[in-house]
């Protein structure tokens, strides 16, 4: 419980969530215990939530079935590789389901026509992997045919990245600000791969991302605090 105040007093909202919710289901702690740290968790989220919608989009959007899920976002940046190839990147986020805690979109413009599944989000230290489907198709189509391609493009885009809390438990410890994390996509059809940094900006956006399906998500989404 002393801990939880210290957090509280440093204003570490994420780490009161994430230990509050352990040291809720100790057995041997009184109930009024247990209480004044459902107060501390409650209070914690409520701020994780005020200060992730500083940086994102939330909205509410309607399922197949006619039911409501909300659909957070970042805003969408540019990251230039050390090849001068530049991708636009953004977040996203279901903070209401466990399976969509972190999913990336990203469109960028390869030499050649490639076919994306696999994806690399991580450090030098650290990273994860996930899968992706995106699509690259003729950007400049009209060019490509009247022109006989002098101005074609290509144009891959898509989802990428797709993770949940059992796959990414150290997701937070990748975002921390320790060292550049960078995206990296994977061709299936070659030895071809894509890799950028992700930008300060993002970092950060996707840090508020990970804090607000911390802060709606309402089970124990890791087994160790940030």
């Amino acid at each position: 419980m002393e801990k939880l105040k210290t957090f509280e007093a440093n204003k570490d909202y994420r780490s009161i969530v994430m230990q509050g919710a352990e040291l809720s289901e100790n057995r041997r702690i009184t109930e009024s215990a247990r209480e004044q740290i459902s107060a501390l968790v409650n209070s914690a989220r409520a701020a994780l939530k005020a200060s992730a919608e500083n940086l994102l989009t939330v909205e509410v959007k309607e399922d197949d079935t006619g039911g409501t899920y909300l659909a957070a976002s970042t805003k969408t940046f540019e990251a230039v590789n050390s090849d001068g190839l530049r991708a636009s990147i953004f977040g996203a986020s279901e903070p209401e389901d466990s399976d969509t805690v972190l999913a990336f979109g990203i469109a960028f413009f390869p030499p050649k026509h490639v076919f994306v599944n696999k994806t690399l989000l991580g450090t030098t230290q650290k990273n994860i992997t996930g899968g992706a489907s995106i699509e690259t198709d003729y950007a400049g189509y009209g060019q490509y045919y009247v022109e006989g391609g002098k101005d074609a493009k290509y144009l891959s885009s898509g989802r990428c990245g797709t993770f949940n809390w059992e796959e990414a438990k150290n997701l937070y410890d990748i975002f921390d600000g320790k060292e550049q994390v960078y995206l990296k996509v994977f061709s299936s059809y070659s030895d071809d791969s894509f890799s950028f940094p992700i930008p300060e900006e993002l970092r950060l956006s996707t840090l508020a991302l990970l804090d607000y399906h911390l802060a709606i998500y309402k089970e124990k989404p890791t087994d160790s605090a940030s």
